[in-house]
């Protein structure tokens, strides 16, 4: 994981850099009102909404394709916010004064604020598991959503039609035509819970990201982030200053930003469906996940139920080996496999009598034989668990040697599994490192040099050496979990 968290970390450095310059920009323009200067140029204004039209539609029209082919009720909201977003900006920037229409059309402002507001809040609403009988509704009637859409736009367009008195400015829009409280409503209300909305949208994508990192979803955070700062622009800046010129820039490019993720997901050779697909499958993935590791604890609870000198010792294991999964720069799905394999490495011992689990003194050659089967043994238990086959390799193997004279295939170097390497690195650390009747607890000083040792015979020598470079990193997370530590930690 270590070059999947330095690669978040360069990620979230983007990001922040997305957000944060034009929100610098945006400020520096709101404070020093001698830069941001008035600029009525009609005929830009329209291009851009035109723009920022296109790409919403064309966002809308790839999303509700895929909508309807796939039938996933997250998709077509999806859709539905895009096309919500695109649609109002069309109504934005048709009725530009002195372009298309000869006369001022106040509404036209409003067209936006409800617009994105409604985009955002379709935006969240992708994102929640609806009930199934809903989300059924809403695909047998996916054609009416986009009808009743379609009539909300119509309705903006007539609400412009109704406002054209060429008197009436911005301000004096909501000054004539509702109370001090609607007028605080639309420049602030509104703009305020669309924020609110898209935040909680760029939170749950971020932690997407961070598990699955697709081109897509870290387009998205991107487009998010400058959607963000455009709302914050429009609630805050006066019509055709250069501020409010920003807001319209950043949706633009935050629909832009979007496209070249599609563009970009599509480049790892995925389909459309896919790609959208994967979006929302983390949702299914972490339910899964969470019941995956029910099983996976109950497992671990097992075995060290019945071994009380093992208690912690496959968390502490678990731990050890993903700091050195993290080191060797494995991939997120990867380590997450390390991680499953290192906690379930004993589950075999399940199927060892108690007399042998709890025998005081050092093992018969008849009952070393017996524990040395439990590698073989743990991978019969999890195979009956379709979910947990990534990690048979690991259990099976964490006991094999890197010279070849291991149990309980005798396999040698790159022959072993990756994780049953890391695993046995780790294994042996924290069992020398914990105490048994017949043996006091090591060091870890001590056990690192038994380890330093063994690299090239009992050990693959890289995982040996990455082993040294986390220890204290393992120690310090130790420290911090002391309901972890072993006896060499806390003696």
């Amino acid at each position: 994981m270590a070059v999947a968290i330095r690669s978040m970390k360069v990620q979230s450095a983007q990001w922040l850099a997305i957000g944060l310059t034009p929100l610098t920009i945006l400020l520096l323009l709101l404070h020093a009102e001698h830069y941001n200067i008035r600029l009525q140029i009609p005929a830009a204004h329209f291009i851009l909404c035109a723009g920022i039209s296109s790409l919403g539609a064309a966002l809308a029209l790839i999303v509700g394709l895929v909508a309807h082919r796939v039938r996933d009720v997250r998709i077509l909201l999806l859709s539905l916010a895009f096309f919500a977003a695109a649609g109002f900006s069309v109504v934005h920037g048709l009725f530009t004064s002195d372009v298309l229409v000869k006369f001022p059309s106040p509404g036209r402002g409003w067209t936006h604020v409800v617009g994105f507001g409604l985009a955002a809040t379709l935006l969240v609403a992708s994102g929640f598991d609806l009930p199934d009988r809903m989300k059924g509704t809403l695909l047998r009637g996916r054609r009416t959503c986009y009808v009743c859409l379609f009539a909300l736009i119509v309705a903006a367009i007539w609400v412009v039609l109704r406002l054209p008195d060429p008197r009436l400015g911005g301000d004096a829009l909501a000054a004539n035509y509702g109370s001090p409280y609607l007028r605080a409503l639309a420049m602030w209300g509104i703009p305020a819970g669309t924020i609110g909305l898209l935040a909680v949208a760029l939170h749950r994508n971020i932690q997407d990201y961070r598990l699955a990192q697709l081109p897509l979803q870290g387009a998205i955070v991107s487009g998010l982030l400058l959607l963000i700062v455009g709302q914050i622009g429009l609630a805050a800046s006066p019509v055709w200053h250069l501020s409010w010129w920003l807001y319209h820039v950043l949706v633009f490019f935050g629909f832009v930003t979007i496209l070249l993720g599609v563009v970009a997901q599509l480049g790892r050779g995925t389909t459309l469906a896919d790609s959208f697909q994967a979006l929302f499958a983390q949702g299914t993935m972490e339910k899964l996940e969470r019941s995956y590791n029910d099983v996976i604890i109950a497992l671990i609870t097992s075995v060290e139920a019945r071994d009380p000198y093992t208690q912690g010792h496959s968390a502490r294991v678990s731990l050890l080996a993903t700091l050195i999964g993290e080191e060797m720069r494995l991939s997120p799905e990867r380590l997450r496999i390390l991680h499953q394999a290192a906690l379930l490495h004993d589950v075999g011992k399940i199927g060892v009598r108690d007399a042998i689990l709890h025998k005081p003194d050092r093992l018969s050659d008849d009952e070393y034989s017996i524990i040395k089967d439990h590698p073989r043994k743990g991978e019969m238990v999890l195979r009956r668990i379709p979910a947990l086959a990534p990690m048979l390799g690991g259990v099976r193997s964490h006991h094999e040697r890197w010279d070849g004279r291991g149990y309980p295939d005798g396999l040698r170097g790159e022959s072993i599994p990756l994780e049953g390497r890391i695993i046995a690195v780790a294994d042996v650390f924290d069992a020398l490192t914990s105490g048994r009747p017949y043996r006091p607890a090591r060091s870890f000083d001590e056990t690192t040099v038994e380890i330093r040792k063994g690299a090239g015979s009992a050990f693959d020598p890289r995982i040996a050496e990455a082993f040294e470079r986390v220890l204290p990193v393992y120690q310090a997370q130790l420290q911090r979990s002391p309901h972890l530590a072993s006896e060499a930690w806390t003696d």
